[in-house]
C-alpha cells in the first residue's frame, strides 16, 4: 500500500541511486518526480502524507553539474565555416541569441521581425519570453534566406523535424561539426556514469553570457537576454527596455566568415 511508505523508504531509494554512481542532478530530478506522484497522490485521498517532503527536508539534495567550456568568436568563426545550409543558421542565432539548441532548430519566421530588428520567442525550458534585437551579422544572414515563395513556418525546415539526442539528433550533429571543424569537444567523466562534453552546442549560449559579461553588461540585462526568469524581467519590453539592450548586442563580438 502506498500510505505504508515512509520517509525512510525514501532515503533508501535515493541512496541506492546515488551508489549506482547517477548524477546528482538525475538523482535530483527522480526525487522531484517521485515528490509530484505522491503529492497527486494526497489530494487524490491515497495517502494522508507525502514521504518525500520529509526526506528532502531531512536531507536535502542539491545538484551539482559539470561545468561547460565557452567557445571564443574564433572558434565560432571555424564552426560556421565548417558547418552547411541549415546548420549555419542554428549556430548563428545559437551565438547572436544565445538560445538553446532545439530552440534554435525550431525558431519561426514569425519570431523574427524585420521592421524592429528583434528576434522575440519564448523558450521552450523555462516558458520565458526572450527578445533580442538582431546584429548586423545575423539580420544579414537571416535576409538572405528569407524567401517569399516558401511557405514553411520554420526558419529550419528540416532540422526542426529532429530531437535534440540520438545518433541523428542535433547534438550529435553538431559534435560531427565541431569534428570538422577541428574543435576538441573536450569528453571528461560527468558527474554520474556518462561521460561529459565541456564543449557542446549549450556552450554557445555560455559563450552568449560570457562574453556579454566581459564586456560589462549587467547580470539583469543579460538575464533578459537569454530567456533566463529574474526577479525584476519586464516581459511586456517597454521602449525604455530596448536601447539598453541594443547596446548591449552592440558589444557582442563580430564572426569572421567566408
Amino acid at each position: 500500500m502506498i500510505s505504508n511508505i515512509t520517509y525512510r523508504d525514501v532515503q533508501r531509494f535515493i541512496k541506492s541511486r546515488q551508489e549506482v554512481g547517477l548524477a546528482s542532478k538525475t538523482v535530483l530530478v527522480d526525487a522531484k518526480a517521485l515528490n509530484t506522484a505522491f503529492a497527486l497522490a494526497k489530494r487524490l485521498g491515497h495517502t494522508q502524507h507525502n514521504p518525500v517532503d520529509k526526506a528532502l527536508a531531512a536531507k536535502p539534495l542539491k545538484a551539482k553539474s559539470s561545468e561547460k567550456e565557452t567557445f571564443s568568436p574564433e572558434q565560432v568563426s571555424t564552426l560556421l565555416n565548417a558547418a552547411e545550409g541549415e546548420w549555419r543558421t542554428v549556430i548563428m542565432l545559437g551565438y547572436f541569441t544565445g538560445a538553446r539548441l532545439e530552440d534554435c532548430a525550431k525558431m519561426l519566421w514569425d519570431n523574427v521581425n524585420f521592421d524592429r530588428k528583434i528576434i522575440d520567442f519564448v523558450a521552450s525550458k523555462s516558458s520565458v519570453r526572450a527578445v533580442i534585437p538582431m546584429t548586423d551579422q545575423l539580420e544579414a544572414h537571416l535576409d538572405s534566406i528569407a524567401s517569399t515563395d516558401d511557405p514553411n513556418p520554420h526558419l529550419c525546415p528540416t532540422l526542426c523535424q529532429k530531437v535534440s539526442g540520438g545518433k541523428t539528433g542535433l547534438s550529435r550533429g553538431f559534435k560531427e561539426i565541431m569534428v570538422k571543424a577541428g574543435i576538441d569537444p573536450q569528453e571528461v567523466q560527468g558527474q554520474g556514469t556518462k561521460m561529459f562534453s565541456k564543449l557542446s552546442f549549450h556552450s554557445l549560449r555560455h559563450s552568449f553570457n560570457s562574453l556579454l559579461a566581459n564586456e560589462g553588461i549587467d547580470q539583469e540585462t543579460r538575464m533578459k537576454l537569454v530567456g533566463q526568469k529574474s526577479k525584476a524581467i519586464n516581459t511586456d519590453y517597454t521602449h525604455l527596455d530596448m536601447p539598453k539592450l541594443e547596446d548591449a548586442m552592440s558589444k557582442l563580438p563580430a564572426l569572421k566568415l567566408n
